[in-house]
């Protein structure tokens, strides 16, 4: 078994989702001791990419890992979860995936 989490490139801000943003998404300054990723991925690339090489998607959700957890990235996880249950689109920052070959 393989546990995956990456960035989400189709990723919106909350704020995003109900007001239209035109700004091109830029990379946040680097910071010491910053994630930094050199691939993001879109819940179909991901998909495609895992398949192709012989592995089966066990589970695919919302990850719910924050580097400094508190109230608001706990209510930011469950409003995400809530739009992906409701709709099937996962707009948080980041894809997890279960897989299996």
């Amino acid at each position: 078994m393989l546990f995956i989490a990456v960035p989400n490139a189709q990723a919106k801000s909350l704020k995003g989702l109900f007001f239209e943003q035109n700004k091109e998404q830029t990379f946040p300054k680097l910071m010491v001791g910053q994630e930094i990723h050199l691939s993001q991925f879109t819940s179909e690339t991901l998909s495609k990419l895992l398949k192709s090489v012989g592995f089966s998607i066990i589970e695919f959700g919302i990850d719910d890992h924050h580097p400094k957890p508190n109230y608001k990235s706990a209510l930011k996880y469950y409003l995400y979860l809530c739009i992906y249950i409701l709709t099937k689109q996962n707009f948080s920052p980041t894809i997890f995936m279960i897989v299996r070959k």
